[in-house]
């Protein structure tokens, strides 16, 4: 009988640690491609007649009256999320250091190619410099037109935030990039530490010089997170400026009252 118990024990641990196994190979499935995130929005922007459309991270931004120029001051631009994207995929890759000369190949591929959105810590030990990458898609009632990535580095310097800011255009014509991105203070988006504005037409790839914003009083310590927000306007579109769509970071953390440094957690 007591042989009879622990081979019945035995059993039940090997069935558990299957299970555990199983749903640790689950959770290591490849998210969503990209491809089936723009497939997505396109049915959907064709459900909705949508004149003109962006798919970001997921998320459906859309004009809804087709026919009309979508750089009238009377556009109404909505905004859905269409699949749920899961948290971004970490690489502990090293994201690159400067602007890499022009004539190379750009700095991001092959990362993230094939993923919806990503992060990357730079040095994974420091935790001080964060880079986040999305892949999008824009396009019309005929369907998607282009696909371009919008690339951002967070480059904590001790209290003070730097940027650097890029764009890649993977298929479809040049594309006109005008966007703010912003330094938000997360409690009740009371405050920022600092923004600046990029207008770029980018054919291939491009990646801006650092931008510094402003250094966080010690008494101003919170939860801080980044935004890029803005229009794209494509080559040979004709209909005006499109909704870029979201764009978010993780937070980082300012300590309160304090001068310690701002870190990614």
């Amino acid at each position: 009988m007591r042989i009879f118990k622990i081979c019945s024990v035995l059993v039940m641990l090997l069935l558990a640690l299957g299970a555990t196994a199983s749903a640790a190979s689950e959770r290591r499935e490849p998210a969503l491609t990209d491809e089936a995130v723009v497939d997505a929005c396109a049915r959907e922007a064709n459900e909705l007649n949508a004149a003109a459309w962006t798919c970001l991270g997921g998320a459906l931004t859309y004009l809804e009256s087709p026919g009309e120029s979508s750089s009238t001051s009377d556009d109404v631009w909505t905004t859905r999320q269409v699949v749920a994207v899961p948290p971004p995929e970490e690489s502990l890759s090293p994201s690159p250091d400067g602007p890499a000369p022009m004539g190379a190949g750009d700095p991001w591929d092959p990362w993230c190619e094939y993923g919806t959105s990503c992060e990357r810590m730079k040095d994974p030990a420091s935790k001080y410099i964060l880079e986040r990458k999305q892949n999008g898609a824009w396009g019309d009632h005929t369907g998607v037109r282009g696909t371009y990535d919008v690339i951002l580095l967070t480059n904590l310097n001790g209290r003070q935030v730097r940027y650097r800011l890029g764009f890649e255009i993977d298929s479809g014509p040049s594309i006109v990039f005008d966007t703010k991105v912003n330094c938000v203070k997360n409690q009740l988006f009371d405050g920022t530490c600092g923004s600046f504005y990029t207008y770029k037409s980018v054919s291939n790839w491009w990646q801006g010089q650092m931008q510094y914003m402003d250094r966080i009083p010690n008494n101003r310590g919170d939860n801080y997170f980044s935004t890029v927000t803005g229009t794209i306007e494509p080559a040979g579109w004709g209909g005006g400026p499109i909704q870029l769509g979201g764009f978010t970071t993780s937070d980082f953390i300012c300590p309160n009252n304090s001068s310690g440094n701002c870190y990614f957690p």
